[in-house]
């Protein structure tokens, strides 16, 4: 019996050793097909929007409420300049609406003036009329001289001529201020339409931040003079990012849109994998929207592997949690398996500030007309 046993020992460990070593090639053969259905890389980085803050207006910096690491909502203000300057010229602005309401109106009152003068010439010319109708023959029985008769024609000659002129100056004026409410006079409008530009520079002299997020790039101090369009400080919105991975172009063929995505940030590690999603892929390689794009129609050409930028999204429920700054690296791995092309839809943080501005813009009007109108009522008491 234990001759037997012996002789079955070396099967027994030929067995497990084949068996061992077919566990063994199945993993390899696993991780060789699992490696195929995968594309990763390292050159990969947070990326998000970059809000440049500027003044519409030139002007002297008054006042300063934020620094850079500070957290600010949308809307809140951020810079405020000195607005003398615009207070006196909001002065001129307001002189000179009065000024042209009291023409226009002494122009209007001068139409009404006109029509009068013509109404009266009528009834005159009408009066002269009758009276020579019935004066009419009185020559030849001696009642009335011919020398009176000729003198009441001439007469009706020239009140018809005043008419006519005055006819012909109503309607030069009525063609310059034809019978229009005086707010929708060209020159007041334009007048209201100043004023309303200098109510705007003062709202816009105060700068504020289109979008909430973190300040950066602050490049200002009180009492420097600005100018506008010059870069004074950055927002950056960290609740809308997304990562850029720099794949090679060998390793594009199988990526798709919409493939499933992890990805290893350096500050949180494998502990904390974010899931994302590929969003889109570069219309081109880095290099060639590079500012010097590359020449590759020389003798001496090298080839070198190009990058292509792959966008990929991160929920904003994650980002959340466990927030990224813009820049921070990223490890990336791409699961291949699905081949299928898909349309990538996602709630997107949209770009829209038109509101603000559009507000802006009706305060202004709103404090122009408010002025007018208080002018128009004063001149018709």
């Amino acid at each position: 019996m234990p001759t037997t046993s012996q002789e079955n020992k070396p099967k027994r460990n030929l067995l497990i050793a084949i068996f061992l070593i077919a566990i063994a090639i199945g993993i390899v053969i696993w991780i060789f097909l699992s490696q195929r259905q995968q594309e990763s890389t390292d050159d990969a980085y947070v990326i998000g929007n970059t809000i440049i803050i500027s003044s519409k207006i030139a002007g002297t910096v008054q006042k300063i409420s934020v620094s850079n690491t500070e957290f600010v909502d949308q809307q809140q203000i951020l810079i405020e300049l000195e607005q003398n300057d615009l207070l006196i010229q909001e002065k001129i602005a307001e002189a000179n609406l009065t000024r042209i309401v009291r023409t226009v109106k002494s122009q209007y009152l001068t139409t009404g003036q006109l029509k009068d003068n013509i109404r009266a010439t009528d009834f005159k010319i009408a009066e002269l009329e009758a009276d020579l109708a019935r004066r009419a023959g009185g020559d030849l029985d001696g009642t009335v001289t011919l020398e009176n008769l000729q003198h009441m024609g001439q007469a009706i000659k020239i009140a018809r001529a005043q008419r006519d002129s005055a006819r012909q100056g109503l309607e030069a004026k009525q063609t310059i201020f034809p019978g229009e409410e005086l707010q929708n006079n060209p020159e007041i409008k334009l007048a209201t339409a100043h004023l309303q530009e200098i109510y705007l520079a003062r709202i816009n002299s105060t700068i504020i931040a289109p979008m909430h997020g973190l300040i950066a790039n602050r490049s200002i101090q009180a009492g420097e003079r600005i100018s506008p369009g010059q870069p004074l400080m950055a927002v950056i919105p960290l609740d809308n990012v997304w990562v850029v991975a720099n794949f090679k172009e060998t390793q594009l063929g199988d990526i798709r849109i919409g493939q499933a995505v992890e990805l290893i940030s350096d500050i949180y590690g494998k502990k904390l994998p974010f899931e994302g999603i590929i969003a889109g892929i570069g219309a081109g390689t880095g290099s060639a929207f590079s500012a010097i794009p590359a020449e590759n129609a020389t003798g001496n050409w090298i080839k070198i592997v190009q990058r292509v930028p792959v966008k990929i999204f991160i929920s904003p429920d994650q980002i959340k949690k466990h927030p990224l700054r813009i820049g921070m690296s990223m490890t990336v791995r791409v699961d291949t398996k699905d081949q299928e092309e898909k349309s990538f839809q996602h709630i997107q943080q949209h770009d829209d500030i038109s509101a603000i501005y559009q507000s802006h813009r009706q305060l202004a009007e709103q404090q122009a007309r408010d002025f007018l109108n208080t002018l128009l009522i004063h001149n018709n008491k």
